[in-house]
């Protein structure tokens, strides 16, 4: 995470070097969200950690600032 968050790497090279598919782990944590919502769960702890918030979304999955 660090390297990623410092610009030394990116997603795809770090999930490539645990053998995964960061466009299919990306999806599943999308879903798994959605799925937690649905069911009344709150979200995972990294998703209020990193003020993510799923509801102020636009349709391409960038973040859209409150007016």
């Amino acid at each position: 995470i660090l390297r990623i968050e410092s610009g030394l790497s990116t997603y795809e090279k770090e999930l490539a070097l645990m053998g995964e598919d960061y466009i299919e782990v990306f999806e599943q944590q999308a879903r798994e969200i959605e799925e937690r919502k649905a069911k009344g769960l709150p979200p995972p702890s990294w998703v209020l950690a990193m003020g993510f918030d799923a509801a102020n979304q636009d349709d391409g999955g960038t973040q859209q600032n409150a007016a």
